[in-house]
C-alpha cells in the first residue's frame, strides 16, 4: 500500500510539471527569469574578439624622426665643434675636446638609424650604406697612396717617382664614399617616420576569445 502511495504521488508531481512548462509555453506567457542570471545569446549569435589588451602601444613618427635628426645634428656638432676646440686649447681641455669629437665621430654613424631602432628595426639601408662607405674611404686611400713608400727622416715622396699615380681613382672613391655617406644619413632620417608607420600598421597580440560553451585564445592582428 505504501508502495502504490508513493508511485502515485510521484506520477501526480511529473505531470504537474509537465501541465506547468505545457501552459508556459502557450503564447502570451512568459516563463520566469533570474534576475542574477544573464539572457542566454540569440539563436546564430557568435562573439566577437575582445579589444585586445596586449597589442603594443602605437609609437609616434616625429619622435622617431626627432631622434634620427636630433641625434645626427648633435653628433656633427660634437665632431666640429670638438676639432674646434682641440686645435686651440690648453692640453686638458685639449683632451676633453678631443674625446667628445671621437664620441660625435661615433654618433655620425649610429645616430641616424635612432628612430629605426625606435620603431623595432635594428639594422638598416641608410647604416649599411654608411658602413660600406667606410670601406670604400679606406680603399680611396689605399689606391691613392699605392705605389708611394714612407719612411722617417725624410720626404720619401721626393726619391719615389711612382707615388701618386692613384691620386685619380682615390679622389673617384673618396668622392663615392662621401656620396654612400651623405646618402646612407639621409635616407636613415627619412625613412624613419614610414619604419614606425609600418610597426604602428602590422601588430599581433593573444585575445581571450568566449564563442557559445566554448573559450580561449585568439591571435589578432592589426594590418
Amino acid at each position: 500500500m505504501y508502495d502504490h502511495r508513493v508511485k502515485t504521488l510521484a506520477a501526480a508531481l511529473v505531470l504537474a510539471t509537465a501541465t506547468a512548462r505545457i501552459a508556459f509555453a502557450q503564447p502570451g506567457n512568459v516563463e520566469p527569469i533570474d534576475p542574477d542570471e544573464p539572457p542566454p545569446p540569440p539563436p546564430g549569435y557568435t562573439a566577437t574578439p575582445q579589444t585586445p589588451q596586449l597589442l603594443p602601444p602605437d609609437r609616434s613618427e616625429s619622435t622617431a624622426l626627432w631622434l634620427s635628426l636630433g641625434g645626427t645634428l648633435a653628433s656633427y656638432a660634437l665632431v666640429f665643434g670638438g676639432a674646434s676646440m682641440a686645435a686651440g686649447s690648453n692640453d686638458s681641455t685639449s683632451r676633453l675636446a678631443s674625446s667628445a669629437a671621437s664620441v660625435g665621430l661615433v654618433g655620425t654613424l649610429v645616430a641616424p638609424t635612432f628612430g629605426h631602432w625606435y620603431g623595432g628595426k635594428g639594422f638598416t639601408r641608410g647604416f649599411g650604406l654608411r658602413l660600406g662607405a667606410m670601406a670604400v674611404g679606406v680603399t680611396a686611400l689605399v689606391v691613392a697612396f699605392s705605389g708611394c713608400s714612407f719612411s722617417f727622416g725624410h720626404d720619401s715622396q721626393d726619391d719615389d717617382s711612382e707615388c701618386g699615380r692613384g691620386e685619380t681613382g682615390g679622389a673617384l672613391l673618396g668622392l663615392l664614399a662621401v656620396s654612400m655617406w651623405i646618402g646612407g644619413t639621409v635616407d636613415d632620417i627619412v625613412q624613419a617616420p614610414r619604419r614606425v608607420r609600418r610597426r604602428n600598421s602590422a601588430r599581433f597580440a593573444l585575445t581571450p576569445l568566449v564563442q557559445g560553451d566554448r573559450a580561449g585564445l585568439a591571435l589578432v592582428g592589426a594590418f
